[in-house]
C-alpha cells in the first residue's frame, strides 16, 4: 500500500466538495440514502481514476471501499490476520 492509513484518512479530510453532475441529477431510489462528502483535491482525483478504471462510478467505488474497510474491521476484531502476496513475498497487513 502505498499510503499509511493515517495518511490516507487525512487525505480524504474535508478540503474540497465536489459532486459529478451525473450524480446529483438522480434521484435516489426506493431504500437508498444520499450524502454529502467533503475529499482534498488528491482524494478526488484517486476516486475519480478508480472509477475510471474499473468502469465504474464513483458511488460503487465508495459502496466497495466501505464494504472492504468493514470486512477488514471483523477480521481484525475476530482475531484473523490479512495477508498479502506480492512477487512470492507474504506481507501482513496490519489494523490500525
Amino acid at each position: 500500500m502505498a499510503q499509511s492509513s493515517s495518511s490516507q484518512s487525512q487525505t480524504m479530510a474535508a478540503t474540497v466538495e465536489i459532486q459529478t453532475q451525473a450524480e446529483t441529477a438522480q434521484k435516489p431510489q426506493p431504500g437508498v440514502r444520499r450524502v454529502n462528502v467533503n475529499f482534498s483535491h488528491e482524494a478526488f482525483e484517486m476516486l475519480q481514476s478508480l472509477a475510471r478504471r474499473k468502469g465504474t462510478t464513483m458511488s460503487e467505488v465508495l459502496r466497495d471501499a466501505i464494504g472492504l474497510e468493514d470486512w477488514f474491521d471483523e477480521t481484525w476484531r475476530s482475531g484473523g490476520r490479512v495477508l498479502v502476496e506480492r512477487n512470492g513475498t507474504v506481507h501482513e497487513i496490519l489494523s490500525r
